[in-house]
């Protein structure tokens, strides 16, 4: 699906020497997050999840975009939870900056 192709880019950009900016963590998000609803498992939360933690790791912090895609995709799959943990994540960064 879209989310596995868009992983596929993220991996193929690393392996180039070009790795994934903000922009890329980004649009891998929201991939997950317009998968969120297809996803019989509901585990596409899970793959928002990983992409911004990876994101996170590479230096960069995430943007509002990839905050908002998280947070609607973790929504979409029933993790209110999780979605709030993020909006709170995203309040504390956005105080900080």
């Amino acid at each position: 699906g879209l989310v596995k192709l868009v992983e596929r880019a993220l991996k193929d950009m690393e392996a180039s020497g070009y790795p994934p900016n903000v922009f890329a963590y980004s649009a891998a998000i929201s991939a997950s997050e317009k998968s969120a609803k297809k996803d019989p498992e509901g585990q596409q939360w899970l793959t928002a999840l990983d992409l911004l933690g990876r994101l996170r790791n590479s230096g960069t912090p995430p943007n509002a975009v990839a905050y908002n895609a998280a947070i609607s995709t973790c929504g979409k799959n029933g993790h209110w939870q999780a979605a709030l943990q993020l909006f709170a994540d995203l309040e504390r960064r956005d105080s900080i900056e």
